[in-house]
């Protein structure tokens, strides 16, 4: 590299299998952390090598970045592939360069390639992606609940059809099938390769953060069949001789509303633990509805949790579900101006030159195709209407009644 910091011998591409090794070490180091074997024998089975891509400043790799393959839900139910990028990662000596935006342009090539409808992602900063295309699909509620105070209503029955699970790691199909299930009916779901899947079952040390290991819950229906389990941790801790004990729900999965409230009782109803945490949960979880005192229900922020960027438009128009029954016309920037004949069976998208009822740019249509609400877009004028007054009407085409949603961390 040259005194003025300019990368001196530059190639981005993706990698070969002999290169994976020292791909995860750039990676791991892009954020501070020295792997050392064992850390790298754990991440290695979770890396799809021809979709892990490199920067290379002569024979070093200066800059990661990668994906997954793996699906999405969209309202209605129907599923589409995408690429969810990951290990976005630049050495410190190497930022601001112009090397994230090659890797992010190589990444999104190979994903159109692959004929994936859009790409998504968890986001390190949120200032970093609007700029590719990106907009906020589904958010996360941070919860904190005081489990000493956190009764249920009397009059709501609880299940008490709970089973513990000691050898989490040999429950892969169980949890592989509730995922599964849960997502069903939830626009925004994403599938989890089952490389990942693995790895969080795993338990590793270094990922509890000072925590005990996973406690697996799985509860079953009326004819004995799991409809849901929770994935929790937690830390003891005392004061002045106190317990103020604390559990974190890693995941909490179900396809019931029965299991849903189960599985919450029964996180509420452990003894030792003060407070009870999870991060994310859907918007519009019906547990506050349930406690007898709904402040002890504390959201504690609000989290983008996956951003989409389309690259086929048309398909995710065409594939998604509408809440009522119109003809609407959306132009998107730089994208197409298309025309949906759409209602709650789906609809039919074609091209077309007639005048649009909406105008939005690549990100926004990212929001829009899980069923989230125009009006924001609207209000802060990132989303532009042909006609003011129809406002009520293209809001209702788009927004779906079910929050989009996605539990899946990559």
């Amino acid at each position: 590299m040259g005194q003025d910091g300019a990368v001196s011998s530059r190639a981005v591409r993706f990698i070969d299998p002999g290169e994976a090794r020292e791909w995860l070490i750039a990676e791991q180091r892009s954020f501070g952390i020295e792997p050392d074997d064992q850390r790298l024998g754990e991440l290695a089975p979770t890396t799809e090598i021809l979709r892990s891509c490199a920067a290379f400043d002569g024979t070093a790799i200066v800059a990661t970045g990668g994906a997954f393959t793996t699906t999405m839900r969209l309202p209605g139910g129907a599923s589409v592939p995408v690429a969810a990028i990951t290990a976005i990662g630049t050495r410190p000596t190497h930022i601001r360069r112009g090397l994230f935006g090659e890797v992010m342009d190589q990444l999104h090539t190979q994903s159109a390639e692959l004929d994936e409808a859009a790409t998504v992602l968890l986001a390190s900063e949120a200032l970093l992606y609007p700029r590719f295309g990106y907009g906020v699909a589904t958010t996360g509620a941070w919860v904190q609940i005081d489990r000493r105070r956190a009764e249920f209503r009397p009059q709501i029955s609880v299940s008490d059809r709970l089973e513990m699970f000691v050898d989490i790691a040999a429950s892969d199909q169980l949890v592989a099938d509730l995922w599964q299930r849960a997502g069903e009916h939830r626009p925004g779901w994403l599938s989890r390769p089952p490389q990942l899947r693995a790895f969080i079952l795993a338990d590793h040390e270094v990922e509890r953060g000072g925590a005990m290991g996973f406690t697996l819950i799985v509860h079953h229906d009326t004819d004995g069949s799991p409809d849901g389990y929770c994935l929790y941790r937690r830390t003891l801790k005392w004061e002045q001789g106190q317990s103020a004990g604390s559990l974190f729900v890693h995941e909490l999965v179900t396809s019931s509303p029965q299991a849903h409230l189960a599985l919450w009782h029964h996180c509420l109803n452990i003894d030792l633990v003060e407070t009870v945490a999870a991060m994310p949960v859907p918007v519009d979880d019906p547990l506050p509805e349930a406690l007898a005192d709904r402040r002890q229900y504390r959201t504690i922020g609000l989290h983008d949790q996956v951003w989409l960027r389309p690259h086929d438009a048309a398909n995710l128009l065409a594939t998604r579900h509408y809440a009522v029954a119109d003809v609407i016309t959306i132009d998107v920037a730089d994208v197409g101006r298309f025309r949906i004949d759409g209602g709650s069976a789906g609809a039919a998208v074609t091209t077309t030159t007639a005048e649009p009822d909406i105008s939005c740019g690549r990100a926004e249509l990212g929001s829009l195709v899980v069923g989230n609400s125009l009006r924001p877009l609207v209000a802060t004028g990132r989303a532009h209407l042909g006609d003011p007054a129809s406002l009520d009407r293209v809001d209702r085409f788009f927004r779906w009644p079910v929050a989009p949603y996605s539990l899946l961390d990559f």
